[in-house]
């Protein structure tokens, strides 16, 4: 079978110029199809690198083909940020619309194609964990088609690539703040000392901060190298790879390190990593756990403690599971490990990469990334039900939003507060339902669980921060009907933020700027120079825009919610009492 075209009229990103099948004529392509938020996807980034560096002298290309799962994922700007944060280095071409997906008729994320020196389909590989069949695949290839003189030699270097793009993210405008951050993708806080914990996911490190003010901090240590990598030691000598949820306990820091396919714990009095649990093997589904250096976890994204045991959130396993700290033992608490979403009891209920973890009122809530819903467990039996979800009534009417992706939950002072990430949003809940069951033991101690109850809890919703609650709907999966809809080729422009620096360095807009600020100031309570929210030192470029773009972690201390603002590459600091935002700046960093 003849490879359908790949249309040069799409936008086409790591690359100088749109990839033809008569430009890639005598090379061996892999095609890969993804979406930039599935866990699956980001699990074969690893093995797309082995096989480019493999077959490096070879006239061989991996060719992406982004189609995205969710609105935001179809946003070309969102897709150049993920391939930074990923470091993809191979073209990727945007298939907004499921042009591509549907001539090739895929069906799932990820999904690889193997096409031919003279353009012909040779296999058709779906899902993680196919390394060596690909590379199997791709060496049989190669060595066939040079058998018969169909390999062009000439084509061994990627003459027609470009370097992968520098994306103009916040870290490296003129003019943006200087955070030092890259990607931070969760925080967490000890509120007694006013520290906040930072995991610098993008520099593969994790950041301690003492705040010196909500919008101020220093550096108080980092654990781990910008480069990734596995090593535990002293916080100068360990290595994570892409860390992600943080909790902090008794003067341990609990590190979800999900490159590594581990649970990692730093000693804040002696500054030592270990690992608390995680073979470093990737579990698959079914697991059951055992002794936790022995455990095979799978992409540990978020974790929070109830009495004397760890709950982690385990996008790739699609599963919670616990983690005993006396006896060291691990295993499944909730999720059967099938990617859907189900209520129920524990063995039977279903997850879809769960990223984000917290307690309040006797359960834990879980943020249900792919199902775009906000899930509870229930801790005394493992009950799951949804909070929110897709197939609430009244989502998006009133103020009950309708999610896009969420990837983080943070509980304090009885209300639990969701990052609502592809709508790039933070909302809150305040739970209203005291249940039909007698308070647990020690609810005097915890307010926060004195509603704990056996029905599922209601309670009021409220937008903090970014996109409305009713938005447009979530997943746009591909239709696999046939479409004759056609994409126009399209130039990327200047950011907003670029905008706004081009619009105050020109001077143009100078006799306005005043009246700007002051309306900004008190409309909307931001950090504007001059105002009373902002400090004297910060530029006003920093402080135009302080909206979110996919905010991945949240914590709180005192009156502040503190939110990684992930794409954004910073902290902000938002005040609960008068909804004040501002930017944590961070010295020495």
């Amino acid at each position: 079978m003849k490879a359908p075209q790949l249309p040069t009229t799409f936008t086409w990103l790591n690359t100088d110029k749109p990839l033809s099948w008569e430009l890639l004529s005598g090379r061996i392509v892999l095609l890969d199809f993804w979406t930039y938020g599935c866990i699956n996807c980001m699990h074969t980034v690893p093995d797309l690198a082995y096989l480019e560096e493999r077959f490096a002298e070879e006239p061989f290309k991996v060719i992406g083909v982004h189609t995205g799962n969710f609105e935001t994922e179809r946003d070309v700007r969102q897709i150049q940020l993920a391939i930074e944060r990923l470091h993809i280095r191979h073209p990727v071409v945007v298939d907004e619309a499921g042009v591509i997906w549907q001539s090739y008729a895929v069906k799932a994320w990820p999904t690889f194609v193997l096409v031919g020196p003279r353009r012909q389909i040779l296999g058709t590989w779906s899902g993680e964990g196919n390394r060596e069949r690909l590379a199997h695949a791709v060496s049989a290839a190669l060595a066939d088609a040079r058998a018969k003189g169909e390999l062009d030699p000439s084509r061994i270097a990627p003459s027609e690539a470009a370097e992968p793009l520098a994306i103009q993210s916040g870290r490296h405008k003129p003019g943006a703040v200087r955070t030092g951050l890259a990607f931070p993708g969760k925080v967490a806080a000890d509120p007694e000392r006013g520290l906040l914990f930072v995991a610098d996911s993008g520099n593969h490190r994790v950041v301690g901060l003492e705040l010196r003010g909500p919008g101020m901090a220093a550096v108080r240590f980092i654990a781990g190298g910008t480069e990734p990598g596995f090593r535990d030691g002293s916080a100068q000598e360990a290595r994570f790879r892409n860390p992600q949820g943080l909790h902090y306990a008794e003067g341990s820091l609990y590190i979800c390190d999900p490159g590594n396919h581990r649970l990692r714990v730093l000693d804040l009095a002696s500054g030592a990593v270990g690992t608390a649990a995680g073979s470093g093997e990737q579990g698959r589904p079914g697991g059951r756990g055992g002794p936790a250096a022995e455990a095979a976890l799978n992409s540990p994204w978020d974790v929070t403690q109830h009495g004397e045991s760890l709950y982690v959130a385990q996008a790739g396993a699609h599963q919670i599971w616990r983690c005993e700290l006396r006896s060291g033992l691990v295993e499944p608490f909730a999720g059967r490990g099938q990617e859907a979403l189900a209520d129920g009891p524990a063995g039977e209920s279903c997850f879809a990469q769960p990223s984000g973890i917290a307690v309040l009122g006797g359960k834990l809530f879980v943020a249900d990334s792919e199902a775009s819903a906000v899930r509870t467990v229930r801790l005394s039996d493992g009950e799951v039900s949804t909070l929110a979800g897709p197939d609430d009534e009244d989502a998006g009417a009133g103020d009950k939003p309708l999610l896009q992706h969420p990837q983080g939950v943070a509980a304090a002072d009885g209300r639990l507060f969701v990052a609502d990430t592809f709508q790039h949003a933070v909302h809150q809940w305040k739970p209203s339902d005291k249940g039909s069951a007698a308070p647990r033991d020690g609810a005097a101690e915890h307010p926060e669980m004195s509603w704990f109850g056996t029905r599922a809890p209601t309670g009021t919703w409220q937008t903090l921060i970014g996109g409305r609650p009713g938005a447009e709907q979530r997943e746009t999966r591909p239709s696999s009907a046939p479409s004759n809809l056609e994409q126009s080729a399209r130039t990327i422009g200047p950011t907003h933020e670029e905008e706004t620096e081009d619009m105050l360095s020109s001077g143009e807009c100078s006799e306005h700027i005043d009246h700007l600020l002051s309306h900004l100031s008190h409309a909307s309570g931001m950090c504007v120079p001059g105002s009373s929210s902002c400090g004297a030192d910060v530029d006003v470029a920093d402080c135009m825009d302080l909206s979110l773009n996919e905010p991945g972690g949240l914590t709180v201390i005192g009156e502040y919610l503190y939110v990684a603002d992930t794409n954004h590459h910073r902290i902000l600091a938002y005040h609960l009492p008068s909804g004040k935002q501002e930017i944590v700046h961070i010295t020495d960093l």
